[in-house]
């Protein structure tokens, strides 16, 4: 039997930045539908739905889900440094247009975007240390 990717408290984590990002869906959708912006609500509905797949199947230990998920929070750092030239290079695009459609600040939007996509490198790092130092544990697999 193949040992889990993620120890208790690493799942814990991996579910919980999953769990945040589906509330952050849940706050597009419900901004959209205030504002009667169905094609956005849909959007945000069919993340919110697909994000808490993904917590319960990586909650249950799915590997390939859990995969994706470490693969996806490690993509954060990247993340992180695009909201942070998006932040210093304000532009008006079509993202922009469609937050101010349904009544969000698309630069408040992308500071919690950054902020999101700071804790989940974080977690990713987190989790990359406690792994590489319980290998290098002697006797430790």
């Amino acid at each position: 039997m193949m040992q889990p990717l993620l120890d208790s408290r690493s799942r814990v984590a991996v579910v919980c930045v999953v769990i945040a990002g589906a509330g952050l869906a849940v706050s597009g959708l419900v901004a959209s539908l205030i504002h009667q912006q169905r094609g956005q609500a849909i959007a945000y509905g069919a993340v919110t739905v697909a994000l808490t797949v993904v917590a319960v199947l990586v909650w249950q230990q799915v590997r390939w889900v859990t995969l994706v998920c470490l693969v996806g929070l490690a993509g954060q750092g990247i993340a992180v440094a695009g909201t942070v030239w998006e932040l210093t290079h304000p532009a008006t695009n079509a993202k922009a247009l469609q937050l101010r459609a349904i009544g969000i600040n698309p630069t408040g939007a992308t500071t919690i975007n950054l902020v999101y996509s700071a804790m989940a490198f974080g977690v990713f790092c987190w989790i990359a240390a406690r792994r590489w130092s319980r290998n290098r544990k002697p006797g430790s697999t």
